[in-house]
């Protein structure tokens, strides 16, 4: 269903950009209407890409280094 979804809005944001663009160079209608279509197409696509994207994955645990050394005990770690 998602799926579906993120095509329809990918298919909306095109169609508002290229039609935004189509009507900037032929002159059609109102110059600054056309750029905000332009604009809304843009951040159309830009939520698409940022909802489609996966999350990183954290790892699982990371391991402790060999070389780090460690206190003797936790109230003795710093400066007196």
């Amino acid at each position: 269903m998602i799926e579906t979804l993120l095509s329809l809005g990918a298919l909306a944001g095109l169609l508002l950009a290229g039609f935004g663009i189509w009507a900037l160079f032929t002159g059609y209608g109102n110059r600054l209407k056309a750029g905000l279509m332009v604009g809304a197409g843009v951040v159309v696509l830009i939520n698409v890409w940022l909802y489609a994207t996966p999350l990183p994955t954290a790892p699982a645990s990371i391991p402790a280094s060999p070389d780090r050394a460690r206190p003797a005990s936790a109230g003795t770690s710093g400066p007196p």
